[in-house]
């Protein structure tokens, strides 16, 4: 599971800049901020993907993420972390920490801390390029989950003036790209599902009873402040999707995204001292 909080705590990719001329100011908006995605170096991440039932918005199956992050730049360092993976089954959840002060990196589990074996690190050293890992924030293809995106204002967000991005959504353009997501955050997860191709794309096109999603960016930097995406299911027979879906089947499938304090300055923890992993359930 260590190495595959790598790509949540790596945001550093680059986002190509494209054209966008004949699109609406909204398209262009969501467009600049997809592109952008790469350029979120630090900050304090918070992220929860979970399908539930549908009279519940805590319980189902997923995952949640949480804590500050700095991507490393400097050759041969590792970024500042210190973030919190909590498994959910049910009532039942399991955390795990990473923590990373630049030089060293330890995970808590269940109480106990260990340090994090050097070759377990891969791909978490700066290497002096701009990319500094693979995965992360910017397999989100926003521009391409939106249709016909509607702009507003969005207030503001931890004190920065927000632009409101709302549409509807492609749910198989969305589900594929939280596919990847998911596995890049924890492929030793068995339920997995499958990226969607084909009849596998059809049949859940078919099940979605609506799909939408709400986009808040700084109206100056163009940097993702929040994201939140709700894919509704019609199906009766649950049994039928999940064969495709697997653990992302549910009533309700939810993803919220908030980056706050993005690119600014985040102290290393005091790697090593931090308490924390447990696993729980009612009774426990």
């Amino acid at each position: 599971m260590i190495r595959r909080l790598a790509p949540v705590v790596v945001l550093a990719l680059a986002g190509a800049a494209c054209g966008h001329s004949s699109a609406t100011p909204a398209q262009r908006e969501l467009s600049m901020t997809t592109d952008r995605l790469g350029s979120v170096r630090s900050g304090v991440l918070a992220m929860t993907l979970l399908a539930t039932p549908e009279s519940s918005t805590t319980r189902g199956e997923g995952f949640e993420i949480s804590g500050p992050f700095s991507v490393a730049t400097q050759r041969g360092t590792l970024p500042i972390a210190n973030i919190v993976y909590t498994r959910i089954a049910g009532s039942t959840r399991e955390t795990a920490r990473f923590t990373s002060n630049g030089r060293q990196a330890f995970v808590t589990t269940a109480g106990r801390t260990s340090p994090v074996p050097r070759g377990q690190l891969q791909g978490l050293f700066a290497t002096g390029k701009r990319s500094a890992g693979p995965g992360g924030l910017e397999g989100l293809h926003l521009d391409k989950w939106m249709r016909s995106p509607r702009l507003s204002d969005g207030g503001h967000v931890d004190g920065t003036a927000v632009d409101k991005l709302t549409g509807n959504v492609d749910p198989v353009a969305a589900i594929n790209d939280l596919v990847t997501l998911a596995t890049d955050v924890d492929g030793s997860v068995q339920d997995a599902p499958r990226r969607l191709e084909g009849a596998d794309a059809a049949r859940v096109r078919r099940a979605v009873h609506d799909a939408t999603a709400e986009v808040r960016v700084g109206k100056q930097d163009h940097l993702l402040r929040r994201l939140q995406l709700a894919i509704h299911f019609a199906l009766a027979d649950n049994n039928s999707l999940r064969q495709v879906l697997r653990s992302f089947t549910g009533a309700v499938l939810r993803f919220d995204l908030t980056v706050d304090k993005p690119n600014q300055r985040v102290p290393a923890p005091t790697t090593g001292e931090e308490s924390g992993g447990s696993k729980s359930s009612p009774g426990a």
